[in-house]
């Protein structure tokens, strides 16, 4: 059951429109860093004072990525 939360969590937040390679370890690696993502994000709303739902915070963590980065 829990596993199945985190796995919709990470299709709707996370939603894989293409992978970055083609071979099987490109596609592992891809799903390892979106899983790490996820736990880090996880951390930070554990660590926000203020109650944030998951999506926004993605949606802020994404505005500021590309802030940053472009």
């Amino acid at each position: 059951m829990a596993n199945r939360v985190v796995i919709q969590a990470i299709k709707q937040n996370f939603p894989l429109r293409y992978f970055l390679g083609d071979n099987e370890n490109a596609i592992k690696i891809q799903i390892y860093c979106v899983l790490i993502v996820n736990l880090l994000i996880a951390v930070i709303k554990k660590k926000l004072k203020r109650s944030w739902a998951f999506s926004n915070l993605v949606s802020f963590a994404k505005f500021i990525f590309s802030i940053t980065f472009s």
